[in-house]
C-alpha cells in the first residue's frame, strides 16, 4: 500500500482494536494521526554500513516494517516528534509484516500506558560499533506533538525504563523476534 493511500484512510473507531483478528491476514488499520499510541522497535548503526530500520505496531496490531536505508531521521525533538515527522519516518520502505491478535495488542498497549509513568535511567555508553536497538512507544498521536516513552535501549548506549510494565513490554516486544538483541550490550549486563 502506498504511504499516501495509507494516510488518506478515514478515521476508524476504537472498536477496531477489540475486533477479532485472524493472525496473518491483512486488516484495515488506522492512519497514524487517528491513533493515540504506537509501539516501535528500531535499530540504527552508522559504524560500518549505515543502517536505520525498524518496526511499528499500530493500535490494531498491524506490524509494519520501515527502512530509512541508513539515512538520518531529521526531527526537531526526538522525544516529542510531530505526527507528520513520524508518518514520514514510517512511510519509507513500509511493508505489512503481520497482524497480532486483538487480545495481544490490547495487552501491549495497556502495558505502554503504565510504562509512561516510569523513570528512565540516564544513558550509559556500553558497547562500541554495535549500533543501538531501542524499544519505545509514542503516545499523543492525536495532538500536535507526541511523547516518546523509552522502554529499553541496548547496544552502544543503554537506557532502561525502571517500571515493571516497561520491562515486561520490552521483553514482549523482543519476543516478537523482529530484530535480534545485541548480545552483552543490554541494561543490567
Amino acid at each position: 500500500m502506498r504511504a499516501a493511500d495509507f494516510m488518506q484512510r478515514a478515521l476508524l473507531s476504537l472498536m477496531v482494536v477489540v475486533l477479532p483478528v485472524v493472525s496473518g491476514c491483512a486488516t484495515v488499520t488506522e492512519p497514524v494521526e487517528a491513533q493515540h499510541a504506537i509501539l516501535e522497535i528500531e535499530y540504527a548503526n552508522f559504524a560500518w554500513v549505515p543502517t536505520w530500520k525498524g518496526f511499528v505496531i499500530d493500535s490494531t496490531g498491524a506490524i509494519y516494517s520501515y527502512d530509512l536505508g541508513g539515512k538520518q531521521w531529521t526531527v526537531k525533538d526526538p522525544n516529542h516528534p510531530t505526527t507528520a515527522e513520524l508518518q514520514a519516518k514510517y512511510a519509507t520502505g513500509r511493508a505489512l509484516v503481520r497482524t497480532l491478535a486483538a487480545n495481544e495488542t490490547q495487552s501491549l498497549f495497556t502495558l505502554l500506558r503504565s510504562a509512561a509513568h516510569g523513570t528512565v535511567s540516564d544513558p550509559v555508553n556500553r558497547c562500541a560499533d554495535a549500533g543501538v536497538l531501542s524499544y519505545s512507544g509514542y503516545e499523543g498521536l492525536d495532538t500536535p506533538t507526541t511523547n516518546k516513552i523509552v522502554l529499553r535501549t541496548e547496544g552502544d548506549m543503554i537506557r532502561e525504563n525502571k517500571s515493571q510494565a516497561a520491562r515486561e513490554l520490552a521483553t514482549k516486544l523482543a519476543g516478537l523476534g523482529l530484530l535480534i538483541p545485541i548480545s552483552g550490550c543490554q541494561p543490567g549486563n
